[in-house]
């Protein structure tokens, strides 16, 4: 999907927009997608009534919407990498990464974004929160101690080392 793609650039706005496409044209009143432009929007083959529903297409839309809220990789841990405007209030819970999980609410006409790590096992890692937002950060290694400092700020946000080691 390309609105995953987009999200993965940073590109919000643009991932919305295709997650607008999908949902209408292709979706069902169910949620589920089929290969089939069955409104005649243009948007894809029209096969008749007999269209296949297209999990790939429910799966890849889930990603889409992760990718713009959280992205993770063995060392960095992006927050509201490609939020859109639209979605300036929400909160998520329960997101896993390598080595633990990880939940965040955000406001953004307030200004503030409150991000819990749950860390599972020793580690260090690079959390990038986008700029605009006033941070509360927690973290709790249930076998030792968590650490969170604040390494740089600049105009894509601010970049925090959060450490997990035994007491």
């Amino acid at each position: 999907h390309m609105a995953a793609i987009y999200a993965r650039f940073g590109r919000g706005e643009a991932a919305a927009q295709c997650i607008d496409l999908l949902t209408k044209g292709v979706m069902l009143p169910n949620l589920m997608m089929i290969s089939n432009d069955y409104r005649s929007m243009g948007v894809t083959m029209d096969v008749g009534q007999f269209a296949p529903i297209q999990l790939d297409a429910n799966m890849g839309m889930v990603n889409a919407l992760q990718e713009m809220l959280f992205h993770a990789d063995e060392s960095t841990l992006a927050i509201l990498p490609a939020l859109p405007e639209r979605l300036g209030r929400g909160s998520v819970s329960g997101f896993r990464f390598v080595g633990g999980k990880v939940g965040f609410d955000w406001d953004s006409a307030a200004g503030r974004l409150n991000v819990r790590l749950e860390l599972e096992r020793r580690g260090s890692w690079e959390l990038l929160l986008p700029r605009g937002y006033g941070a509360d950060i927690s973290a709790v290694y249930a076998d030792g101690m968590a650490d969170v400092r604040l390494i740089s700020e600049d105009e894509r946000g601010s970049r925090y080392s959060v450490t997990s080691r035994i007491k």
